[in-house]
This record gives C-alpha cells, sequence and structure tokens, in this order.
C-alpha cells in the first residue's frame, strides 16, 4: 500500500479526485430515513430527518474474514469486537466480545484496548492505548484493518 492511498483500495475508483473532502465523507453516509408527521390542525406536513453522526474516518479490512469491507467510524467512540453490539463487529474466535475502541477527541483519533484476551497491535506492535496516524494498520485476532482519517 502505498503512501499516497486516499481512497479505498477495495472501492471503485472515480476518474477524477473530489476537490473537496466533506462532499466525498458526505457521499459516503448512508441516506437519512425521513419520517412523515401530520398535525392535527391544517393540513401542514412536516419531515423531520434522524440526525446521523458525522464520518470522521473508515477502516478497511486488508485481511482476514472481513477481506474487503469498510467500516465508516464517526466522531467520539466507536467500539470494535464480536459483540453483535460494537460499532465494528467481527466474527473471529480471537476477538474479544468487546475488544478495543477508537476514539476521536482534539481532532485525533486513538486505539484503546478495553483488556483483550489476544491484544490489539499498531503496527506489529503490542498497544493498550495509542494516537493513530492516517494509514495505519490495526491487527484484531487475525484480521489486519488499514486506517484512514478525513
Amino acid at each position: 500500500m502505498d503512501a499516497s492511498w486516499d481512497v479505498c483500495p477495495h472501492c471503485p475508483r472515480a476518474t477524477e479526485p473530489d476537490p473537496v473532502m466533506d462532499k466525498r465523507a458526505q457521499s459516503l453516509l448512508p441516506p437519512r430515513r425521513m419520517t412523515q408527521v401530520q398535525k392535527s390542525v391544517g393540513r401542514k406536513t412536516v419531515l423531520f430527518t434522524e440526525k446521523q453522526e458525522p464520518l470522521a474516518g473508515w477502516l478497511v479490512a486488508m485481511s482476514g474474514k472481513k477481506y474487503g469491507q469498510d467500516f465508516r467510524l464517526k466522531a467520539g467512540k466507536n467500539l470494535i469486537g464480536s459483540d453483535p453490539a460494537c460499532d465494528v463487529v467481527i466474527q473471529d474466535d480471537h476477538v474479544s466480545s468487546q475488544h478495543a475502541s477508537l476514539s476521536l477527541k482534539n481532532n485525533k483519533f486513538y486505539i484503546i484496548d478495553l483488556d483483550s484476551a489476544n491484544g490489539t497491535f499498531l503496527d506489529d506492535e503490542e498497544v493498550s492505548k495509542n494516537e493513530l496516524k492516517d494509514l495505519d494498520e490495526i491487527k484484531i485476532g487475525e484480521n489486519v484493518f488499514k486506517f484512514k482519517i478525513f
């Protein structure tokens, strides 16, 4: 993987790069679901949209059972583990139910091992808490992920 990686290697590449990163981030978000509520008086219709977390980065599975999948990271805390309630779910015998978390604080992402049985590795070194840099490689269980920050 070369250092100029700015799009997922598994996703189709656009012919021209998007000059505005915010537009690219918005395009990666799922469409907003809308609900319709009618007031009992008159004919007014009010539309509400669900609030969505802003996209802050993503993980791309480079090996393991999730190979080729990407996981969108929101601002705040993102749980990684085998528990279906986690933000990034990895079904792997070597992954704890709540294995690690990725947190965005003060415009910096941190990876924190949540006392997992098999450890969390950042660029081949076991870590308990560490700041992430763009294009870092994270290993959890038998899965390797590439980290990309927006």
